[in-house]
């Protein structure tokens, strides 16, 4: 079972980073999340609709799996140079030209993640809404359906549950168990924490060199401070470090930990004046990933997105700034306007 597990977090590892080459150029840690936010955000619109036509899992899986095979045959054909040449370095012999010294604390602080999976894998925090989140897509996995039997009853829905409906988080949960030919329950138990922590990892470097102006011995000091303070933060049940901790496979845990932070590092980029379509790109991607995951997302990333292009604005003296950030949240208040109107 382990193997199948670092074998699911391996491909899922590979397929993001081919995703996220569309965006990424040079900055292969956000090659990563780039194509993580590519694949959330490529699911919401599918998901819903397949649920609001009645379709099945299996149309949603194999319009969904078509799609990821399709952007990813298409990234590998785009860049690939670029794959020749990665593949190719470490067959290069280059003897190491840098300074091991500037490295040493990225490397305790991957050290120091590899502890927290190694514990999502070896150990079971039962949480009482896997009774609804998990439930939902074993139940879908097993009935074949979308939203079509409460997991607590086992009856059929009379409607929606529009709470949970418009952020069908656990049916990519069981999109990919199915891809992956995995339990749901595994999956997000053991392969989801793995791919959400290697994403939160992956924010606190990016945003560590974006605030210490690239040095990597700064920034290696900066995630493994973000660390211990996660580590350190079980003293109560809803802190973001202690969600990070024990339930990272729960959409609410993936905003708080990983989606909601990287409206921040997006925003520091563009405050530097880096940007472009590239990052306003990502910021629509963002969005619709927030939508996904949970329903306090509809709400809470535009509230960040605003904010952003508020400062960006009243910086650059562009309305242009205002107006991209604006369309960025069009996604989420599609859907509240949705909610509210259902």
């Amino acid at each position: 079972m382990i193997i199948r597990i670092l074998f699911a977090y391996l491909a899922l590892m590979l397929l993001f980073g081919l995703l996220g080459m569309f965006w990424v150029k040079t900055e292969k840690p956000l090659a990563f999340l780039a194509g993580l936010l590519l694949a959330l955000a490529l699911f919401e619109p599918v998901a819903l609709a397949c649920i609001f036509t009645r379709q099945s899992l299996g149309t949603l899986v194999a319009i969904y799996g078509g799609l990821l095979l399709a952007c990813t045959v298409a990234s590998a054909y785009v860049h690939r140079k670029r794959l020749a040449q990665l593949c190719a370095a470490p067959m290069r012999g280059k003897k190491w030209e840098g300074d091991w010294r500037a490295y040493a604390p990225l490397a305790v602080a991957i050290l120091l993640v590899a502890v927290e999976m190694c514990a999502y894998v070896a150990f079971t925090h039962i949480d009482d809404d896997d009774a609804f989140f998990v439930a939902t897509a074993t139940t879908a996995l097993e009935d074949n359906s979308l939203f079509a039997v409460n997991p607590y009853t086992g009856a059929e829905y009379q409607s929606f549950p529009m709470r949970y409906v418009l952020s069908p988080f656990p049916l990519w949960n069981a999109c990919c168990s199915k891809l992956l030919g995995l339990h749901p329950t595994v999956f997000a138990h053991n392969v989801m924490p793995l791919l959400f922590l290697t994403a939160e990892f992956l924010f606190y470097f990016l945003f560590g060199r974006e605030l210490f102006r690239g040095d990597v011995k700064r920034a290696g000091y900066f995630v493994i401070f973000c660390i211990v303070i996660q580590m350190w933060s079980g003293y109560t049940t809803h802190p973001v470090g202690m969600v990070a901790l024990v339930r990272l496979w729960q959409g609410k845990a993936v905003l708080a930990s990983v989606l909601i932070p990287t409206c921040f590092y997006l925003a520091l980029r563009l405050l530097k004046g880096e940007g472009g379509w590239r990052l306003w790109s990502l910021c629509l991607l963002l969005m619709c990933a927030c939508c996904l995951v949970s329903s306090m997302g509809i709400m809470l990333g535009p509230i960040a997105i605003g904010l952003l292009g508020l400062l960006l604005a009243w910086k650059k003296k562009s309305i242009q700034t205002l107006i991209c950030a604006a369309l960025c949240c069009v996604p989420n208040l599609v859907l509240a306007v949705w909610y509210l109107l259902s």
